[in-house]
């Protein structure tokens, strides 16, 4: 049969096979058999030529489409490894973080190990914070136990002021107690305490009153410690209180100190106390009692016999007067008031007549000296 003539190409299997050639050629697969030459028609050879090569541009295209995503992605991961890469090439300040097992099996041997240190330094910490702030300097002043003196005169000579170091007045805590006692005689303790945050209070104790002191008719106050306040006059007496008369300020203090040995009972039933000198007892005192009674005693024995009157006064029907100053003996306010102007009428005459004898002898000693008479002769026997 003579050949039949190859039909023509359309435009489109022209552009086809142009785009063909004009791709690289692949190598063709060592498990893919050569294709053997037949004796088919050009036609069938172009049409299936064709079809392979149709086939072959939709693999291609389809190849083509995911090496385009797969260089997409492959882009996209090239950069991130570049980035990686710069920040791999970059330097690095790393922090190494220990890490510590909070099991309460290593816990508790460490926290025992360290608690000694951890908290001296928790205590320096606190301390020096505490310091630094305005808690550390004196905010609030505050005054008890004063009775006699104004919180404003004790502030004042304490010589503490708002705004002072604390550690000083915590310092000098002796030294501002004795500049308030020695500043105010009534003030027997004072105690200085400083509370937190930043507070100073003084707690004082004041002498108490023991007895009233009359000297030219005026009355002062003297208090436990034998001081007589002279700076007020009292104009009224509100104490149950003994009321010295006329007795000097040695002699008050003398009063007070046995006064206070005294039991608080027998203290309380003490009223006047008047001076009753006599020739024997220079220091007898003359004690007024509530009971009714009243007491003789000397005043440098006050301590050591005075304790003996409640068992005495229970034997006594009041008023008696109980004499203390040689030994104890009670008689009526009248006989006993006998007794003394009948001593004080002996002590008189005997006075007289030793003055008159006095008197008579150097009367006769000087008449005998007027006459020439020795007296030595007067007096020789006959």
């Amino acid at each position: 049969m003579a050949k039949e003539k190859p039909q023509p190409l359309s435009p489109w299997q022209e552009k086809n096979l142009e785009y063909q050639k004009s791709l690289p050629k692949v190598k063709a697969k060592k498990d893919i058999p050569k294709k053997e030459k037949t004796s088919a028609s050009s036609e069938e050879f172009l049409e299936s030529d064709l079809n392979e090569e149709a086939q072959t541009i939709d693999a291609h295209d389809t190849d083509e489409r995911e090496e385009n995503t797969q260089g997409e992605e492959f882009q996209a991961n090239s950069h991130d490894e570049a980035e990686e890469e710069i920040e791999e090439s970059s330097p690095r300040f790393s922090f190494h973080i220990p890490k510590f097992n909070f099991d309460s099996g290593t816990l508790i041997p460490l926290l025992k190990k360290m608690w000694i240190p951890l908290t001296i330094s928790i205590i320096i910490f606190i301390g020096a914070v505490y310091g630094l702030s305005p808690l550390s300097n004196v905010g609030t002043i505050t005054v008890s136990g004063n009775q006699s003196e104004t919180t404003a005169e004790i502030i004042k000579a304490s010589g503490i002021q708002q705004g002072d170091n604390l550690y000083s007045v915590r310092k000098d805590k002796a030294q501002i107690a004795n500049m308030i006692q020695s500043k105010f005689p009534r003030v027997s303790s004072v105690k200085v305490e400083v509370s937190f945050p930043n507070k100073v209070t003084f707690q004082l104790v004041e002498y108490t009153p023991v007895a009233y002191v009359k000297q030219k008719n005026v009355t002062y106050l003297a208090l436990g410690n034998g001081y007589i306040i002279k700076d007020k006059k009292i104009s009224k007496q509100t104490e149950k209180i003994p009321m010295l008369e006329n007795f000097s300020d040695k002699e008050a203090q003398e009063f007070i100190a046995a006064y206070n040995s005294l039991n608080p009972t027998l203290q309380k039933l003490m009223g006047t106390v008047t001076k009753t000198p006599t020739l024997a007892t220079p220091d007898f005192i003359a004690i007024s009692m509530s009971d009714g009674n009243q007491v003789r005693v000397p005043l440098s024995q006050i301590s050591q016999k005075m304790p003996y009157y409640p068992s005495i006064a229970k034997q006594l029907t009041p008023p008696q007067v109980i004499d203390m100053e040689a030994s104890f003996y009670a008689k009526a306010p009248d006989a006993y008031q006998a007794d003394l102007d009948a001593e004080s009428q002996s002590i008189s005459d005997s006075i007289s007549t030793s003055i008159s004898a006095s008197a008579q002898k150097k009367a006769t000693e000087e008449a005998n000296k007027a006459l020439g008479i020795s007296t030595s002769s007067t007096t020789q026997n006959p």
